[in-house]
């Protein structure tokens, strides 16, 4: 397999510069790499590692909804170290790697990004959303939940409950339970 663009032309054209850029850094990534976008206002890109006949390939989705080309290229370059064997978390050899892009080509690749994305990101933020912060809590329309492991709370739509009778804790894992 090699690289595959499910991107607008836009975006293809500056994931092949982050390539080329990652090739002439000696940046061992993968080739074979599918890249997709996402959407949303909580993740601004992910890589999935998936195994398959060939050994192992990557699913790299970039958010539509960036402002500017920089946070583009930072954040596909971000997710192109994660491709590098021994780098799929954010790990010393991560940093190595982050490192080594931020000082040749003067950018900002780190853990966490700090990026504008386009309004329409948030347009409808919130509606499909089932867990939220107790403090959003509406009798109405909510339950409370909690963890017995670490206590915490949670309010989720009743309709989501009538839906996934089985909901667990976003930190530990531990079921929760109707407090």
């Amino acid at each position: 397999m090699a690289y595959i663009f499910k991107t607008s032309k836009h975006y293809t054209g500056l994931i092949n510069e982050c390539i080329n850029q990652m090739h002439a850094l000696n940046i061992p990534i993968s080739d074979s790499i599918e890249f997709k976008n996402n959407t949303g206002f909580s993740r601004f890109g992910f890589c999935k590692k998936t195994p398959n006949r060939e050994g192992i390939s990557f699913v790299i989705a970039i958010n539509k909804w960036f402002e500017d080309d920089i946070a583009i290229i930072e954040t596909v370059l971000h997710e192109l170290v994660h491709t590098v064997p021994g780098c799929y978390n954010h790990g010393e050899k991560f940093r190595h790697y982050a490192e080594i892009i931020n000082q040749e080509c003067d950018l900002n690749i780190s853990v966490v990004g700090n990026y504008k994305l386009n309004e329409n990101a948030y347009k409808n933020k919130g509606s499909k959303r089932k867990v939220f912060d107790p403090k959003e809590f509406d009798p109405k329309s909510m339950v409370i939940m909690y963890c017995p492991r670490c206590l915490r709370e949670f309010a989720i739509k009743k309709n989501a409950i009538r839906f996934n009778g089985r909901w667990v804790c976003r930190k530990c894992g531990r079921q929760l339970l109707y407090k």
